[in-house]
This record gives C-alpha cells, structure tokens and sequence, in this order.
C-alpha cells in the first residue's frame, strides 16, 4: 500500500468543495495528509486518510515522518495548497525521489525578481523593475515613472505592499524597513487587475478562468477595509486575450504540470502587463467561485495532477448562462464584535456559500492581507447588472447587521 502524500497549513475549507463536502474523499487511494497541530483535528473523520500531526517548524521532523512512511509503505506523489509549503514539497520530492516539481523550479514561482527576469527576455510585458538592495536604481526607477510599487521578493497575500510616489517616502521607507534586500520595486501600472486560473498536465492549458479583482475591491484595497470582490470573465475579445496570455506566461516559464494562479493587469492603455504567478490555487474564495461557474475545484486538480489524473477534476465540468463573484468583507481597525449576521442571513438560492469567520464577543484586528475576512460570500447573477444589484445587496445586509464597538 502506497500513499498520496498531502501537505496543508489551512483549515478544512481549503479541501472542501462548494458544498461542503471534502475533495480529499474523491480520491481512491489512501492518503496521507501532515496537518499542523492546530488544524489536524479537521481530518480525523477521512476513511482514505491516514493523518499525522506535524510541526512546521520542526522541518527534520517532518522530512524523517516522511522518510519512515515512503521506507515502510511507499510515497508516490506530494501535493499541496499551500503557498508556504511549495518549496518544502519540492525539497521532500528530491529527498524521497518523487516525481514532480523541483526544488529549483518552484523558487520560479516564489521570487517575483526571478519571474520577470525569466519572462521579459520572452518578449512578455513585464514592469520595470529591481532590486531593492540597489537604493539608487530604486531612485533612479522613481524619477522615471513617478510612482513605485514595493513589495517583497517572496511575498503573499498582498502583505507588506507599499506604493511610493516621492523621494520623501521612499527615504521613510528605507528608514523603517530593516530587510530592504528581500524587496523590490516596480513601475506602477494604472489598470484593472485580473486573475487567470488554469490546470496545466504535461504542459497541456487543460482549463483556464478568468476574473478580475473589481476596482476599489481588489487585493491590495485590504487596507483600507474595503471588501475584495471578483466577478468572473466567461467570454469576448478581452477574454481571450488573457487566456492567450496566460498560456504565454505558461510557456515561458516551461510549467509541465500544476494549478496558477496569474494575476496581470490590463493597463489604461489596454496592455496586459504580468504581475507574478503563483503554482498554486487562487485563495479567499476564488476556488468556489470558479466551482460555482464551472464545476471544477481547483485545489482538486492540483492534487489530483500529481498523480497524472488532472482530466479526473475536469470530468465535473458544467458551463452556466450566469455569472459567479465572491465578495469578501474585510475591516480595517481593531474592533469587539458585538453582533454579526449568521449564515441564516444569506440563504437565498443564488447564494452558492457563506462564511462568518467572527461571532459576538470576538475581537478582530484590522484585516493583516488580502483575504483576512470577517464573511464570504460565493454568488451568481444572470448579467452584470443583476450582479451589481446583488453585490449592493449583500454588502447592506452585511454592513447593517455587523455592530462593531471600538477599542
């Protein structure tokens, strides 16, 4: 008896489908699945799984429970979700000599320097940019375009995103940040912000969605407490722009098998300009919303791709005359929850999920990256305009019920 090896670092929502129901059971081989301490108690109730309590931090005593399982049983495939153990799955893969990604060919997706130098000689658009160690070309970049975006090499979750537009701020942010030499800096792009998702198997675009972050409402916006909201792109020119696109970035980077998430923007003079891409899928919510369009479950395929079984997850394909979106609620200072809207709240039909992640009594932070919610909503709508109507209604029935008390 072999295993499928799976990491996670999330909670069961992230194995969950549209309806609640684990895609870990899809499977027919037995799994086994490491789980942090805080989460493992989520998967005891798998019968195809067999699970083990792992500190992440204890690295060697994760690489030595793995080595006694593939001695003793077998590992044939290592699969995860998780964005900060995709190096640590490539690591095991070389220890125990296991197909799949590479140590070296996942740092590709994980350094946002690395990306662009890979793709812009392509003949892909890509910012300008460097490296935050090199002060004077950061300088130098500033005075060229007027405005930067800084970010860190390896980030996620749009944390730690700063936007400089003088020579004053970007001295501040020398002054304050301690670790420059883990940022870089890029032209900023005007534009509205989109997202690609596709299942790539032996290098073959297999499936791609597509949706952008409405303006406003998008990832980077978490600061100032203002929901992100994405609404999916089914059809037309624009459509299939990106989707070429997306394919392009793909075949630079020489990606044979794996789930992405590509964010690029369509700039105000109609450019589509890389961001970074991720082997992974899309997190907060952008995995059930292209469910509730398509069928499909993203982080299925990705565990299902690292057994060579990616037409499996494709099989549930369904293409609907609506439109899916996700509208995530985020806040933006350190508040007691003194009363918030229940699940019961948000039961009309085209409300395909919600989660409250709060319940009274609770103190929440402001939110800390991109896909920090306090409710999540996966929706559909006949049109865009119906969309709107529907968006403006959740965000009331949110927004008016949710009593906050100041600390």
């Amino acid at each position: 008896m072999s295993y499928h090896l799976v990491l996670s670092r999330r909670d069961e929502f992230s194995f969950a489908d549209l309806h609640g129901e684990s895609i870990l059971k899809r499977f027919e081989g037995p799994i086994l699945l490491f789980a942090d301490k805080e989460t493992v108690h989520h998967f005891t109730n798998l019968p195809n799984c067999t699970v083990e309590a792992v500190r992440w931090a204890d690295k060697e005593g994760v690489f030595a429970l793995a080595e006694r399982y593939h001695r003793e049983a077998g590992i044939t495939s290592i699969a995860t979700l998780d964005e900060p153990t995709i190096e640590f799955a490539a690591q095991l893969r070389e220890k125990l000599g296991v197909p799949g990604l590479r140590y070296e060919d996942a740092m590709l997706y994980r350094d946002k320097v690395r990306m662009k130098e890979c793709l812009g000689p392509k003949g892909i658009r890509v910012p300008q940019f460097v490296c935050c160690s090199d002060r004077a070309a950061v300088a130098d970049l500033l005075a060229r375009y007027g405005k930067l975006v800084v970010k860190p090499r390896d980030g996620l979750g749009s944390k730690k995103v700063s936007f400089i537009s003088n020579a004053a701020e970007l001295e501040r942010w020398y002054a304050t940040e301690r670790a420059a030499d883990s940022f870089e800096a890029e032209e900023y792009i005007e534009g509205i912000l989109y997202h690609t998702n596709s299942i790539v198997q032996n290098g073959e675009v297999l499936f791609t969605a597509i949706a952008p972050y409405l303006p406003g409402m998008g990832n980077i916006d978490f600061s100032s407490g203002a929901p992100m909201v994405c609404r999916m792109l089914v059809q037309g020119e624009l459509h299939d722009r990106l989707k070429a696109f997306s394919e392009q970035v793909i075949a630079g980077f020489g990606l044979q098998n794996g789930v992405t998430h590509l964010e690029a923007f369509v700039s105000d003079r109609d450019e589509i300009v890389f961001v970074e891409m991720a082997i992974r899928p899309g997190g907060g919510g952008i995995v059930h919303m292209i469910e509730a369009q398509f069928g499909i479950n993203l982080s299925h395929a990705a565990l299902a791709i690292e057994q060579g079984r990616a037409r499996e997850a494709l099989g549930r394909f369904r293409a609907i005359d609506q439109l899916a979106g996700l509208i995530g609620f985020r806040g933006n200072d350190t508040v007691r929850i003194a009363d918030i809207p229940g699940k019961d709240a948000f039961a009309e039909d085209w409300i395909q999920l919600a989660r409250i992640y709060a319940k009274p009594g609770d103190v929440k932070a402001p939110s800390f990256h991109c896909t920090d919610y306090r409710g999540l909503m996966i929706f559909t709508a006949a049109d865009e305009t119906q969309f709107d109507q529907r968006l403006n209604q959740l965000t009331e029935t949110f927004e008016t019920r949710i009593v906050c008390e100041p600390l």
